[in-house]
């Protein structure tokens, strides 16, 4: 009679012990999307921060002084952030930088949301100076 109670306790340990990891591994799965949500939603945090520094000079009719500081931080990026490169066109240098107002357009990874190409063209003249800085041609 001894040895059955102390089968049946062992068996009882065994059987919780089952139910417990079991339980554990439910509560780990159901996390899983959890994670997944939150490091998608960290990923477009980035996407948004890295694309904020530039989005505010796109737009038609901008000014000298605004396409300056955005070649300047074009350059800065590119010079400091090899993941994430933009090709800027339409301008090669500061002193390309000479007509009153721009048109600038961006253009989006779509895969990454990320900024990769940001054209400036002259707006009086329509036109665009050839030419590409920080970026491969």
């Amino acid at each position: 009679m001894e040895n059955a109670t102390k089968a049946l306790l062992m068996g009882g340990a065994i059987l919780i012990a089952i139910l417990l990891i079991s339980v554990g591994i439910v509560i780990f799965q159901s996390t899983e999307g959890v994670r997944s949500e939150s490091e998608t939603s960290m990923n477009a945090m980035a996407v948004n921060a890295f694309n904020s520094k530039f989005v505010n000079y796109i737009g038609n009719d901008r000014s000298a002084a605004q396409v300056r500081i955005l070649y300047s931080a074009i350059i800065a990026n590119n010079a400091k952030n090899t993941a994430h490169q933009i090709k800027l066109t339409g301008i090669t240098s500061l002193n390309d930088i000479t007509g009153l107002s721009y048109n600038v357009t961006a253009t989006y990874d779509d895969k990454t949301g990320y900024i990769v190409q940001i054209s400036v063209a002259n707006a009086s003249s329509g036109g665009t100076s050839s030419g590409t800085v920080g970026g491969k041609t």
